[in-house]
């Protein structure tokens, strides 16, 4: 991307000043300034236009831009991002699109990394693993995405989940000692517990300074 804008024969050779840039790779918020500081000297404008979807999100149009920059820019760019997708997320300043399309994506990756190694406990325990995958898929999962005011600080002070439920203190770290007993190697599901630990003792001080 870095030689594609400012390589030999790359877009800033030949763009005019005034020139709003959007960029829409999957790359650092440091590669977004750097590309930004670099237009900046030929009164080209820079923020980041990061997509969010799949190929097949993209054709049912449903594509969504997550995107970083002043908001006269963003807001300069945003007829033209619409005409290609549904919704338009700004997230900040310039590089915060970055972070939210890579924080986004994080969350899909370490579900299928996550499935992944609970199939293999699930395997141990005498599961065979398209049933459990099946039993995944077909028992409702509430998303703590679509309860996160009643999970996280709503005045966006404290990232700390609350830890009420029995999942954190109970369920994560059975399922880790189990993961043990059968001798597996699945180091996120010892993570998973050893950072549940972590959160749950949180909460018990923060509950006893309230």
């Amino acid at each position: 991307m870095l030689n594609c804008v400012l390589g030999v024969h790359g877009v800033l050779e030949t763009a005019q000043p005034g020139t709003l840039l959007l960029l829409h790779s999957s790359i650092l918020p440091q590669t977004i300034k750097q590309v930004a500081d670099a237009a900046q000297t030929k009164d080209v404008h820079a923020i980041d236009a990061c997509m969010t979807g799949v190929p097949d999100t993209v054709r049912a149009g449903n594509l969504s831009f997550v995107v970083g920059g002043p908001d006269e820019l963003v807001e300069r760019a945003k007829p033209h991002l619409l005409k290609m997708s549904k919704e338009v997320f700004h997230m900040g300043p310039l590089g915060t699109g970055a972070v939210g399309k890579l924080i986004k994506n994080m969350l899909g990756g370490a579900e299928t990394l996550i499935v992944h190694e609970a199939i293999q406990i699930g395997m141990a325990g005498g599961i065979p693993y398209p049933k459990a995958l099946e039993l995944m898929r077909r028992i409702e999962h509430d998303s703590v995405l679509n309860r996160w005011q009643r999970t996280f600080n709503l005045a966006g002070t404290d990232p700390m989940p609350r830890s009420g439920r029995n999942v954190l203190n109970k369920d994560i770290p059975l399922v880790a000692e189990l993961a043990r007993r059968y001798e597996l190697d699945v180091p996120i599901t010892q993570q998973l517990a050893a950072a549940a630990e972590r959160v749950v003792k949180a909460n018990e001080k923060r509950n006893k300074q309230s």
